[in-house]
């Protein structure tokens, strides 16, 4: 299963503190396909949905 598999179903399952996944997926894709890649572009949608909670931090990390 690949890594954004399981965070995808850790979100899905409410298991936000499991789905921080994203963040180490977030710097791969970053790195290898560059920040304005869709799928990293995705990667950031996803960690905002599982931050809901934290606006503070879903605001640094969507922004860049």
């Amino acid at each position: 299963m690949s890594r954004s598999l399981l965070a995808e179903a850790y979100q899905a399952a409410g298991r936000h503190a499991d789905a921080s996944h994203w963040r180490d997926i977030l710097a791969d894709r970053i790195r290898v396909l560059g920040a304005d890649h869709p799928d990293t572009l995705r990667t950031r949608s996803f960690i905002a949905d599982s931050l809901q909670e934290t606006t503070p931090e879903i605001i640094r990390i969507v922004s860049r």
